[in-house]
């Protein structure tokens, strides 16, 4: 049986991140400086809202939404492993339970314990 390979997930931000934050940051700009010019020069936020400060709220939300982005790739990429888990680990018990040999029995017992073994390496492994 082949080796199975469980490489842990990193929750930090990566390059597709900082892409799509890039992106992100724009949109936010366009839509902050196209509902500033809306307002009156009697707002009370019109005299705090310069170009500068725009940009500065559109970088903070940028972030917040990377970093949230970065935070669901991560869950859903731990709910993909427990998926791949959960189903190997179920076809194995199904294999134990239709075997009859006692020793495929203990080899495919040993199979579920390296696997899980590896899962939980991958799972302490993970940089938070």
């Amino acid at each position: 049986m082949s080796e199975i390979d469980i490489v842990a997930p990193s929750k930090g931000i990566k390059n597709q991140d900082v892409l799509s934050s890039a992106a992100l940051t724009g949109i936010i700009m366009f839509v902050l400086l196209t509902w500033s010019k809306t307002l009156t020069d009697e707002s009370l936020l019109s005299n705090y809202l310069s170009e500068q400060v725009l940009s500065f709220i559109a970088g903070a939300l940028s972030y917040i939404l990377t970093w949230l982005l970065s935070l669901i790739r991560y869950e859903l990429k731990l709910r993909d492993y427990k998926r791949k888990f959960t189903k190997k680990i179920n076809f194995i018990n199904l294999l134990i339970k239709d075997t009859t040999c006692d020793e495929s029995t203990k080899e495919l017992l040993t199979i579920k314990k390296n696997l899980t073994i590896k899962a939980a390496k991958a799972i302490a492994e993970d940089k938070t």
